[in-house]
């Protein structure tokens, strides 16, 4: 079986066989390295998560962003070890992370590019599935020991097999060896079982440790050995399922602990503002209260990102900045007044101030968890000292003071884990549907915001419209216009010879005629710059495909839309990929264009990237500007990306229904 790439999956490695004698040494001494080797992976996997957690939470404060580029790697380096020694077992793990985006280049733009690379890691959830394999294969992997410590049973039995019976020798194999030499004289055979186990037991080890390998660090569909035996252990949908809800509520409770400890910072905040706000009577508050708000809306701006990642969509609500506030102490009186007189200020301060106690019930999951280990411990054998110490603990409803309650405790501790599954998404919904609740726009800032766009898009639109006539006068004065009154000239002279110079006649006809095609060639492409006709024919995807085959430029399209688009968006995305690929032959001087067209979701979702030099700016009053105007009378919206150097990326997205 071939993976997606193309590329063969390594067979099985194999411990013994009877044309081969020597493989019979070589496996096991292979997997007593391999073993070594996982062990030492397990122990990395420890110290990793462990400063990965450290990082992650200084990560609220700002300081753990400029270590993230740093161990983050480290991390995704063990785990692509992970997957190689996976391979060599029969389980395919491709690399799951998205790939780099051209301007996540660490220290390129300072610290902008560092917390684009920092913002890349974070977002990619192959990142945190990575971190959730670190706890699991620091116990998990410590199986590849067992080899070790059945080899050196072995050795020991051996030993104790061969001298007999001592009774001045110090060693010992199980209980009572030693004692008489008629247990000892087991000792040879066990040795030997011991071994043989030992040769046998450790390749199906690895397998299994390959296998939870690839639930974790690999995607979705992964492709097994053809050289696997058709009873190897398949993941079942249920494991699969688990796996799923681990890393949600996982990911829940990481961030559940992030907005309690951000959660004391709102209090912070609100305590702060207020004195601001005071000060405002004497005149201080004017100076301060601008870098206040801009820290509370940012942490509010966080808030309603993290609401969304939960299910709960909350746009900015607040009013834009109006136009002229200079630098000078005016200025910083109009923005004071700006700040204070807008709605979505005071609903910041009325959140934060609530978040402060309903922050800290985010720390739920963390707590569960935690008494979820507490049981897993307790049950592993903490509660035998206690209980001998005369200090048995609770564990729920149960006295952990013998091996039953132990194993009762170990119970109660899974049906914890199985609640904590689905409590740690819904606590974190919840404060999203609160986060929304509180900061998303009003319905009149909605109804007021909607108003000024159609009143923009309106002018913007009659604007278009009005220079969209103009061009076609301008087109038909300086063109067709111009050679039908050549024509007349040339067929009025040709009259004029026809009966003394009829040579000198037919010339000029045969140039009226040339004249009158090149008149028709105009008036068609002036046409077709109106509405092309293939875009009426054969609708936008097929009209798109003749961009990109009427283009010099090597170019690839690919086009998913399930359905006929509305002539008046069609055409608006039309014009704007023939404008966007103009921009690129003229300007960019790139050799590739990449198209994409798809509809999800209710949204015409358009990219046209190149990799030429890059530097386009959607705001610097090229054309560019008024793609955008263009596609905004529809609600559309443009975002571009870049970098100088280069690639461009340009996304459109214009909501529409498709027929």
């Amino acid at each position: 079986m071939t993976s997606g790439l193309g590329s063969q999956l390594p067979t099985r490695p194999r411990t013994g066989g009877q044309h081969d004698p020597s493989a019979m040494v070589r496996g096991p001494a292979l997997n007593l390295i391999r073993g070594l080797a996982m062990a030492m992976r397990a122990s990395a996997a420890l110290a990793l998560f462990a400063a990965a957690a450290v990082v992650c939470i200084l990560s609220v404060t700002g300081i753990g962003l400029l270590a993230v580029p740093l161990v983050i790697p480290l991390v995704r380096r063990l785990s692509t070890a992970e997957r190689r020694s996976a391979a060599r077992w029969g389980v395919l793990i491709e690399s799951p992370y998205r790939p780099v985006p051209c301007t996540a280049i660490p220290f390129e733009d300072g610290i902008v590019g560092w917390v684009r690379r920092c913002r890349w890691l974070l977002t990619d959830p192959a990142t945190w599935r990575d971190l959730l394999w670190l706890p699991v294969d620091s116990v998990v992997g410590l199986i590849g020991l067992l080899p070790v410590v059945c080899l050196y049973a072995t050795g020991v039995a051996l030993l104790q097999g061969s001298t007999l019976w001592h009774p001045a020798s110090s060693l010992w194999y199980v209980p009572n060896f030693g004692q008489n030499p008629t247990t000892e004289l087991w000792a040879l055979p066990l040795g030997v079982a011991l071994l043989t186990v030992w040769v046998w037991i450790s390749p199906t080890l690895f397998r299994w440790h390959a296998l939870l390998a690839g639930t974790l660090l690999g995607p979705t569909k992964r492709a097994f050995s053809d050289e696997l035996p058709a009873t190897r252990p398949r993941i079942r949908p249920w494991f699969t399922t688990l796996r799923t809800r681990a890393t949600h509520a996982g990911i829940a409770t990481l961030f559940g602990a992030v907005v309690a400890a951000a959660s004391e910072v709102c209090l912070a905040l609100v305590i702060v503002n207020s004195y601001t706000l005071l000060l405002m009577i004497v005149g201080v508050g004017v100076l301060l209260l601008p870098a206040i708000t801009a820290a509370v809306r940012w942490l509010c701006s966080a808030s309603r990102k993290l609401a969304e990642y939960f299910g709960a969509q909350v746009d900015e609500p607040y009013r834009p900045e109006p136009d002229g506030l200079n630098d000078g102490l005016v200025g910083l009186v109009a923005r004071c007044r700006w700040l204070l007189t807008d709605p979505a200020t005071w609903r910041d301060l009325l959140w934060m101030l609530a978040n402060a106690i309903l922050g800290l019930l985010c720390l739920l999951p963390a707590a569960l968890l935690y008494y979820v280990g507490e049981g897993v411990v307790l049950a592993a054998g903490l509660w035998r000292p206690l209980a001998d110490a005369g200090h048995p603990r609770w564990y729920g409803p149960i006295l952990v003071q013998s091996q039953a309650a132990a194993v009762a405790a170990a119970c109660f501790a899974v049906a914890l884990f199985v609640v904590w599954l689905w409590f740690a998404p819904f606590v974190l919904r919840t404060h999203a549907l609160f986060t929304a609740a509180l900061l998303r726009p009003t319905g009149t800032a909605l109804l007021t915001a909607r108003a000024k766009h159609l009143a923009e898009t309106r002018e913007d639109a009659i604007e278009t419209q009005a220079a969209e006539l103009r061009r076609i006068e301008r087109d038909l004065h300086d063109g067709a216009q111009a050679r039908l009154v050549a024509m007349g000239l040339a067929l009025g002279a040709a009259e004029r010879q026809l009966d003394t110079n009829p040579d000198r006649a037919r010339k000029l006809i045969a140039e009226t005629r040339a004249s009158s095609a090149s008149a028709l060639a105009e008036l068609r492409d002036l046409v077709r710059g109106i509405h092309p006709p293939v875009l009426a024919e054969r609708g936008l995807p097929d009209a798109l495909r003749a961009l990109a085959l009427a283009s010099p430029l090597s170019t690839r399209i690919t086009v998913t839309i399930p359905g006929i688009v509305s002539p008046a968006i069609a055409a608006a995305v039309y014009f704007a990929v023939s404008e966007l690929m103009t921009n690129v032959l003229k300007h960019a001087e790139a050799e590739h264009i990449d198209i994409t067209a798809s509809y999800e979701n209710g949204k015409l979702s358009v990219r046209v990237a190149d990799d030429g030099n890059g530097g386009a700016d959607l705001n610097d009053g090229s054309g560019l500007a008024g793609l955008r105007r263009r596609l905004a009378a529809f609600d559309g919206t443009v975002a571009v990306d870049s970098p100088r150097g280069g690639p461009t990326v340009v996304d459109m997205e214009v909501p529409c229904v498709l027929s």
